[in-house]
Parts: structure tokens; C-alpha cells; sequence
């Protein structure tokens, strides 16, 4: 395969990665920052609730006490000691959750200590009532009965301090559920609009991928083509110089840069006695031997000289070129090297 087309295969495949790198991390991003929203919102909705439950809870603290106080009648205090049971949960998850939803420490450490206090002052009521029955003495002639507590001055001032602390908090509540309903009127259209980003991104993600494959399809294809086209050229000019090479009347010898025989036409089979299939791979030297007709020497080879000058080169005259089963016979050649269209040297040919 050419080095242009291995190339661009090449950075076809980085540029796929890179996309499906950046497109991952886009939905990444994106679906991350819509379930944050969401939970923000989550959050906001769940601190709100915890808020107003923790409320609700107190003020029918406050109606079972009140009840108590007022009809001296001990079965209002089973539903009061019911909703004390669960307050205090119910004030440790508001806390929770409004700090998590921003309120300042001060706003959280007010909160509680105004349900703390309303919680004592309802305990202290029903401890005041309590002791007040017990110095109440029941006629002997009746089964024992508490009357009715009369207003005085003492439950007068405790019941006051319980509607103002009642009325605190029900204004610290009201100020962190409007704070709150302010941050859901921004955080829920975030949340919105993150969430059709989401999807959005997600769609146009997958599409541009879809997109680049197809695209990168076409260009794997094209290239297969070329190569295809390439390599059928490629082996018909093979064919070509062979045919042509086995059809001229003088051998031909080719060798590779290490002068090891790669191509032997029929005339120089018939000349040397070797045949292409014994003869490919080994040294020139060894099928082409050559000595002087009149020393009997060893002449070089022409294929190294070619190696060794790059250059056109003959041989001298009185040449004999000793064949496999040792016949002698005259001959005249010459060597060339094999170049490509760099310049760059492939091997040579000897004819």
C-alpha cells in the first residue's frame, strides 16, 4: 500500500478517535450537569416539604398541649405525645436539608433553637397544669374530677409567649420557604433547559457519529479501491516485464540489493544450468561464476560492482562464465542498477 494512502488511513482512524473521545465526553458533561440540576432542585423540594412537615408537626404539638391546658383532659395530650415523638426528626431533617440548600448557619442555628424552645415551653405548660392538679383537691363525694382550668394571670403570660415564639417561627419558616421558592424559580427552568441540552447534545452526538462513520466508510472504501487498482496495476506490469524479460534472446539475471538472485529469464537458466526455482535467494556469485579466460581467475562480479559504484558497468573481454556442470562458455555482459522514482536503489540487472 502506498505510504500517501497508509497515511491518511492512518489519521482517519485518529481523527475517529478523537471524535468519539470528545463526543463521550460531551454527554459526559452534559448529562452530569442535568442530574446535578435535577438533584438541586430535588433538594429545594425536599427541604421545603421538610420545612413546612417540621411546622405543621409543631403547631399540633402546640393544639394538643393548648387543649390540655384549657379542658384539663388528659386525652389530648396521646396526640401531643405523638407529634413530640416525631418532631425531632422531623427538625433534624429540616436542618439538614436547609443547610444543603443554602441557608446561612445562622438562619439554621436560629431555627432550631426556636423549635427547641417552643418544644420546652409546651413541656413547661403541661408540667405547670399538672402541678396545679395536684394541689387541687376532688370532693369526697364525687369520683375525682379536674375542673377546667380558670385563666390566670400566670397561663395568660405562658400561653402569649407561646404565640409569639409560634409566631417566630412561623416567620423564620415563611422567610426560608420564600428564599427557597425564589432559588426553585431559577433552579427549575435550569433544570429544564439542561435536560433538553442533554438531549440535544446526545442526539447531535450520535448523529455527527453516525455521520463521521459513514464518511469514514466511504474514504476506508475508496482507499480498498485504490489499493485494489493499484496492486492489479501493479501485477500487470509485473507480468509485462517478465513476459518481456523471458522473451528477449540474451539472459537476464535480477537481484536484490544483498545480490541474491530474485529473477532468472529461460536464456540465463539455459546459460548458468540453474534453474529460477534453485537459484532464487542465492548469491550471484555462486550461479553467475566468471573467470578469466586466459589466468582462469575469478572475476568480479559485475552485480557488485553495480552495488559498489551505483553506476552502469561491463565486463573486460576473454570472460568465460563457468555453467553448474563445469562447461566453460564465452560471454559478454553488462550490469545496472534497479532504481526507483526517489533515486533509491532496489538491486540490479545483469544481462
Amino acid at each position: 500500500m502506498p505510504v500517501g494512502p497508509m497515511r491518511s488511513v492512518k489519521w482517519l482512524f485518529i481523527s475517529m478517535g478523537v471524535l468519539l473521545l470528545a463526543t463521550t465526553c460531551g454527554m459526559y458533561l452534559s448529562g452530569r450537569a442535568a442530574i446535578t440540576a435535577k438533584e438541586d432542585v430535588a433538594h429545594l423540594h425536599r427541604a421545603k416539604d421538610v420545612l413546612q412537615s417540621a411546622l405543621s408537626t409543631l403547631m399540633d404539638a402546640e393544639t394538643g398541649q393548648r387543649g390540655y391546658l384549657l379542658t384539663n383532659d388528659e386525652a389530648y395530650l396521646g396526640p401531643h405525645s405523638k407529634v413530640v415523638a416525631h418532631i425531632h426528626s422531623d427538625l433534624e431533617a429540616a436542618t439538614s436539608e436547609t443547610q444543603r440548600v443554602g441557608l446561612s448557619p445562622a438562619e439554621v442555628k436560629r431555627l432550631d433553637q426556636l423549635f427547641n424552645q417552643k418544644l420546652a415551653m409546651l413541656e413547661d405548660g403541661i408540667s405547670l397544669r399538672r402541678a396545679r392538679n395536684a394541689t387541687q383537691p376532688a370532693p369526697a363525694s364525687q369520683p375525682a374530677r379536674l375542673e377546667p382550668v380558670t385563666p390566670t394571670p400566670e397561663l395568660i403570660t405562658h400561653l402569649n409567649q407561646g404565640k409569639k415564639a409560634m409566631g417566630d417561627i412561623r416567620a423564620l419558616v415563611a422567610a426560608a420557604v420564600g428564599r427557597i421558592n425564589d432559588r426553585l424559580i431559577v433552579a427549575e427552568p435550569r433544570a429544564e433547559h439542561l435536560s433538553r441540552l442533554r438531549t440535544g447534545v446526545f442526539v447531535t452526538m450520535s448523529l455527527l457519529n453516525v455521520l463521521f462513520l459513514c464518511w469514514a466508510y466511504e474514504r476506508i472504501s475508496r482507499e480498498a479501491n485504490h489499493r485494489a487498482l493499484a496492486a492489479t496495476a501493479l501485477a500487470e506490469q509485473k507480468e509485462l516485464l517478465a513476459v518481456t524479460l523471458t522473451s528477449i534472446g540474451d539472459g537476464v539475471i535480477v537481484t536484490d540489493t544483498q545480490a541474491k538472485i530474485t529473477f532468472m529469464n529461460p536464456i540465463a537458466e539455459a546459460l548458468t544450468g540453474w534453474n529460477i526455482a534453485e537459484a532464487s535467494g542465492q548469491p550471484c556469485d555462486k550461479i553467475f561464476n566468471i573467470i578469466n579466460e586466459s589466468s582462469r581467475k575469478t572475476v568480479e562480479s559485475p552485480i557488485e560492482k553495480v552495488m559498489r559504484l551505483g553506476v552502469v558497468v561491463g565486463l573486460a573481454n576473454h570472460t568465460l562464465l563457468v555453467r553448474r556442470d563445469g562447461r566453460e562458455i564465452p560471454i559478454d555482459d553488462s550490469g545496472a542498477p534497479i532504481r526507483d522514482g526517489r533515486g533509491n536503489l532496489h538491486g540490479a540487472v545483469l544481462v
